[in-house]
């Protein structure tokens, strides 16, 4: 099992998520899966089990949240 080392850091960098299949893009979700239920949603990538299984062009990606 790999242990995320920001995970239990004292401060960890919140991030945030979306697919993006080329030009087309989601919006930003608090969550991995949130994003995954997204794409799932527009009919590019499955889920099988717990497991997200990303379409051939898609990605997602993360970047840090904003602040509030």
């Amino acid at each position: 099992m790999k242990i995320d080392p920001l995970e239990f850091a004292w401060d960890p960098v919140r991030l945030e998520y979306r697919w993006r299949c080329g030009e087309r893009a989601g919006r930003w979700w608090n969550s991995y899966k949130e994003a995954g239920d997204a794409a799932i949603s527009a009919g590019l990538a499955v889920r099988q089990g717990k497991r997200i299984y990303l379409g051939p062009l898609v990605s997602i990606e993360s970047r840090s949240r904003r602040a509030a």
